[in-house]
Parts: structure tokens; sequence; C-alpha cells
């Protein structure tokens, strides 16, 4: 057993430590500690064969150890990467997970185990599918040849007559102190409310966070701590279970306890991929709860749930299964890819056109509509993008990056260079080693970038668009095309840069039609996404509280970085909040497991704005969704011939989201009308027809 050096640190107690030397006690291990990587290297090459299985490795930080690891491991031998959540980075994430680690987590594993069928992990990336091995919770094999974990089981309580409450207060789930005071507060009412009948409760700090023993929490004296790992707790014994969203629900479930989940009143602890619990949100609830447990069976059994609570010998059986296939098969030689690397190739056909893109991000949202989607699909084209060229800050980085750039493209030659929204220094000297060498040259721009307005940006983008401004302007000036996502914008291009340099085409985003759908199901939600547009969002807050406040059984979502007004959070449980997915396939994929019935494209009439592009009524459209928007030339083509319904007043929106909550069969005919016009117009074959175009265009 190798033991890293992040777990000395966290297990101050010894605690972990000493559960270790019981197992170790049962079965003959070595306990190895992490060394530098080469010597553990040298230590796994030692073996013929075998694996390496951790609970804890990904491409983030906080596993950076096991990642390292298993990325560095000899080819004899198999790593393994354990699920060991039911939410689970890179598995299955909460809107939480998604904010803070964004949607890009990755295993070095050679095979991946988890909870449920491959299918069912939503965050699960398409590049470690093909590892994962659906294996079921390892949590549920408790005995072996050599280990009982059924054996010890005793609680120093009539456990009959309490409950316990699950405390996970150090996640990410909880956003802020004000949840984590909030639960509990509650807890502490709660164990009054028992202390008065003469009842004890159990509280169970996470193992790995422990949050009261670390801050030292001072208990009331009919709270038990319960500190043992979860398998040497007695679950079935406790009378009811309260835990926010967590895994230990689920030992909670298995063991037939009445179970209830909390969730704080304004609904920032996400607990939509549980739905199967009853909530409990306040001090009465939990309370009311304790009291008639029995009351609380689970009523909506899910696929994932079903799945999840499978035969414990048939977990076993298929571990055991993966666990020889591990023996008997050594995977592939690895090579150790350097974490520094700034570019990398997406793509490669046969000789044609060879195209080196650099944008400020290779998860930015245009990047991928515009260009790497259909891309994709193209023939006869090699790209590669870059989304940094040096990191250096060294006072000689300008000739860092100079020799790096140099190097580039010298390597790859590629016939043009495509700037996607760029406006960085490092850019500049991209193109102009580009113009130099005689490679042609794309900027591809999608917003005024040059020309920010307060009005629709909050202030601190709006000094970020600013600051970018002149390099952007040089930037646009020095390339041979400027590739606009509409005409109007390439009109204001053109005035500002010269008529000969601006060109646009009909499609921003297109669309796989294979994967559009239609469905008369939908949930009664009003939705909005974005990047900001707080002010635009403005703009019907009035018109949404009214609706919203006669139609209780309706709601408001938000998907994005928007922050609601006070006014419009005044809703309470009408209006949910759900953080941005960067990563746009993610993105498409949340939107359409949201079911809303309308999305509405508000829009401040001013230059701005009216020089966007239509992607929000795609999007929608796409997504079975009836579009409300804002007359603007932005959505008139899109929403003409019955593709959606277009507001100049409030009181046509009014109207307008009125009448499609009180009309589905209305809401039916916008999406299949506007369904229709995308695959008419918007398709993926229309959208390479028109890149094969621009590129003409550019080497003519």
């Amino acid at each position: 057993m190798i033991l890293s050096k992040l777990f000395y640190k966290r297990d101050r107690g010894g605690k972990w430590l000493n559960e270790i030397n019981e197992i170790s006690d049962d079965i003959p291990i070595d306990i190895k500690k992490e060394d530098e990587i080469f010597r553990m290297w040298s230590y796994l090459n030692e073996f013929r064969a075998g694996f390496i299985i951790s609970g804890s490795e990904s491409n983030l930080e906080a596993h950076r150890e096991a990642h390292l690891l298993f990325t560095s491991a000899p080819p004899q031998i198999t790593t393994i990467t354990v699920q060991h959540g039911f939410e689970c980075v890179g598995f299955l994430m909460n809107r939480t997970h998604q904010h803070r680690h964004g949607s890009l987590v990755s295993f070095a594993a050679d095979i991946i185990c988890g909870w449920v069928p491959e299918y069912l992990q939503r965050d699960m990336l398409s590049s470690q599918r093909s590892k994962y091995v659906y294996t079921g919770p390892s949590a549920w094999i408790k005995k072996t040849s050599k280990r009982d974990l059924h054996s010890g089981m005793n609680l120093s309580c009539n456990a009959n007559s309490i409950g316990i409450v699950c405390e996970n207060l150090h996640s990410v789930r909880f956003r802020s102190q004000a949840n984590v005071d909030t639960f509990m507060d509650q807890f502490f009412e709660l164990a009054s409310f028992l202390s008065e009948k003469g009842k004890s409760i159990a509280l169970r700090p996470h193992p790995g966070g422990q949050y009261s023993i670390k801050n030292n929490v001072s208990l009331p004296m009919n709270v038990i701590l319960e500190t043992r790992p979860s398998y040497k707790v007695n679950w079935s014994e406790y009378s009811f279970g309260i835990s926010a969203p967590s895994s230990v629900l689920f030992d909670l479930i298995i063991n037939q306890v009445p179970t209830a989940m909390w969730q704080d009143q304004f609904y920032q602890v996400d607990t939509d991929q549980i739905p199967f619990l009853p909530i409990v949100s306040s001090a009465r609830d939990m309370t009311a709860f304790a009291c008639n447990p029995s009351n609380s069976i689970i009523g909506n059994h899910d696929q994932r749930l079903d799945l999840i609570l499978t035969d414990t010998d048939l977990v076993a059986t298929r571990f055991l299964d993966v666990l020889q296939d591990a023996c008997r098969t050594p995977p592939s030689a690895k090579a150790i890819v350097e974490q520094s690397c700034s570019y990398r190739r997406l793509k490669e056909s046969r000789p044609g056109i060879k195209l080196l893109i650099m944008a400020p991000s290779k998860i930015l949202p245009t990047l991928f509509i515009a260009l790497v989607r259909p891309l994709r699909e193209m023939k006869n084209i090699e790209y590669m993008l870059i989304e940094s060229i040096c990191s250096s800050d060294s006072s000689d980085r300008k000739k860092e990056v100079q020799e790096k750039v140099t190097a580039l493209v010298d390597s790859f030659s590629p016939d043009i260079l495509i700037l996607c929204r760029e406006y960085r220094k490092d850019s500049q000297i991209l193109l102009k080693h580009c113009r130099e060498r005689k490679i042609k040259s794309i900027y591809y721009i999608d917003d005024l970038l040059y020309e920010a307005s307060l009005e629709v940006l909050d202030q601190e983008k709006y000094d970020a668009y600013r600051k970018r401004a002149p390099t952007i302007r040089a930037l646009l000036e020095s390339s041979d095309i400027i590739y606009c996502s509409t005409k109007y914008l390439a009109k204001e291009i053109s005035n500002a840069f010269g008529d000969n340099k601006a060109i646009y085409g009909d499609i921003v985003e297109s669309v796989d039609i294979k994967k559009m759908h239609f469905s008369h199901s939908r949930k009664k939600i009003i939705g909005y996404t974005g990047f900001g547009h707080t002010q635009d969002l403005g703009l019907v807050e009035d018109v949404l509280i009214e609706v919203l406040q006669s139609n209780k059984d309706w709601k408001i979502e938000l998907i994005g970085t928007m922050v609601p007004s006070k006014k419009l959070l005044s809703l309470g449980k009408q209006i949910i909040l759900i953080p941005p997915e960067r990563d746009f396939e993610s993105f498409l994929k949340l939107l359409r497991s949201r079911e809303w019935s309308i999305g509405i494209c508000p829009l401040i009439d001013n230059k701005f704005n009216r020089l966007k592009s239509n992607v929000k009524w795609i999007e929608y459209s796409q997504s079975n969704i009836a579009t409300v928007a804002s007359a603007s030339p932005v959505y008139s083509e899109s929403c003409s011939d019955g593709c959606g319904i277009m507001c100049n007043t409030k009181t046509d929106w009014l109207h307008a989201l009125q009448e499609l909550m009180q009309r589905p069969e209305r809401v039916d005919k916008l999406v299949k009308s506007a369904q229709s016009k995308i695959m008419d117009r918007y398709s993926t074959r229309r959208h390479i027809q028109q890149l094969e175009e621009v590129f003409a265009e550019v080497l003519a």
C-alpha cells in the first residue's frame, strides 16, 4: 500500500493510519511511503506485472500525487481509478463541482471503475469512456476471504431510539459559510428538541473533512459523535438519517434506514442528481422527519438508484473480473506528457490545407462552434490549436516568444493563421512572423471587441475590453481577412478597416441534425443562458416576476454568470441559479437536460448588442425550447416565419410569455418551425461549405 505525502498531511491525528495498520494486521501487506517519482517508477518496475488502485486520481490539483504516479507507471503495471462517491469529479458532477473544477476532468488510469453504467456518467469526457467499466460501488463489498467488515459493528448507545445526522460541511457544494452555519443551527435546534424528549442524536462528521471536529464545535450533551469509518458503522440500527447530498445517503438507503436529504432554503446546495429522496430545509422539517421517519420511504426510484443498489456479491464478482484481467494483460506502454506543453494537434488528415489557430482558451465557446466543430468533419484539413506560446515572465520574454513562434511555424508550416477573438501581444508577434513568411491570416470576430458598451457590460468586463482594444485593432488591421459572425458586424468592420477586409457567412453555429430532438414533454420552466448579460436580463425582470407570481407552478432558471437583482431573487423557490458550463458540448447536454418550455433572449437596444449573433435561438431551438426574443436585427431572420416570438415592449413580453405558458401546443408549433429552419439552413454540411469558401477567399 502506497501512502502519499498528502495522506500524512491530512491524517494529523493518525486515525486513518491506525485503520491501515489494522488492515495490515489482517492481511500481510507492505506499507510504502510515496517517494520521488523516479524512485517510485523504479520500485514499480521491479514487478513483472500487477495493478495499482486509487480512489482519488484525476488531473485536478488535489489528486496530483496519484495522477503523476499513474502517468509514470511502468507499462506492465495496470492503473485503476475507482469512483469514490456518487457525485464525483470526472464522473457525475453537481453544479458546484462544475463551477469549481470545470468540465475537462480526465484520468491517467488504464481502467476506470464506476457506480453506474457508462451512459449515466453525464460528465465523463468522451476520451475516457473507452476505459470505463461498470462495477458498482466498491463500498458494497463487505466480506472477502481475508476480512469480514460486518464483524465488530457495535454501537455505544441504544441506536434503535436515535437517528443520525451526517455533516460534510467541508464540501464545495455548500458554497458559503452562511449555508454551513444554517445547517449547524438547524441541527442544534433538532438536538434541543430531542433533548426535551429525553432522546439522543448521533452526529457523524465526514471522514475526510471532519468539520465539526477540526473546528472544535461545542456539541450539546445529548449528541453522540460517530467518527468510525462507514464500514464499521451498523447503519441499520439507526431510526432515521439526514445528510446534505453525499454518498453517505446510499449507506443509509441500502441499510433500509428512512433517509432525508438537507438543502438550504435558497437552493444553493445542488440536489438535482438525487431526486428520489425527501428534502428537509429547516429545523422544523428536521424535527417533523425525526418524529415520523416511517413516512419517508423512497417514492421515486430512478434508473441510477436501482443500478447502484445492486447485489453486493455481483459487485465483488465484477471487481474480481477487472483485477484478473489487469493481471493477465499488461497495458501498452505509456508516454509521460509534459504538463507545460502549450499546444496540441487536434486532427490530422491527408495533405491539404493546414491551419494554425490561436485563441485565448481552447474551451472558448466561440472557437468551438465557429471553427473546431465543423473543422472536425472537413476533409483535407489539418489544424493545430494553440492557446499560449510562452508562459515565461523573464526579462527576455519577447525574445523567447519570437524563438518559439519561429520553431512552431517552421515545424508545422501552416497555409493559414486564424486568430479567434485574440487580444494578446504574443498573437501580434505570431501574426507578424506569419506575414513575413507569406502565410495568409484570418481574424475571426463575433462581437464589437474593440468598442465595448458599459450599458451592457459590468465594470470589470468593460475595463478588460477597453484595455484589449488597441491590440485587437492592430490585429484586425494586420490580418488579410476579417471573418465576421454577421452581416451587420461585417458592415461595421468594413467602415472601420476598409471594404475589402471584412467577409461574413450566414452560419455562426451549425447543428448536428441527428442530435436535434423534438418532444411534447417539457417542464414548466422559463430559462435564460449567458456569460454576463445581467443588464439585458433587467429588461424583463418585472415581466418575469409578474407572470411567475401569477403561475406558482412555473419557475425561472438562469444558466451562466448573470447576477439576478434582489427583486428577482424575491421569487424564492421559483428562481434557480445554475453555474455556467464552459465546455460547449457539456453545456448543450446541460441545457437539454433542463427540459425548458421557453427560452428568453432579452437585448438592450444599442450598437454593441445589434451586432451580436443568433446563437441563443439556435441553442434553444435544437434543445426543444421555444424562443421569445427582443425585437432586434439579431433575431429578426431567425424568429421569422413562426420560428420564435419577438417583443418590442414589456406588454409584448408579458403577452408572449402568458400565451406560451398557457398553450403548450403553441410551444410545439414554434419549436417544430424553428427546427425545420435549422435543418434547412444551419446544418453542419452548410457550415463546412461556408468555411471552404472563406479559406478559398483568403488563399486566392
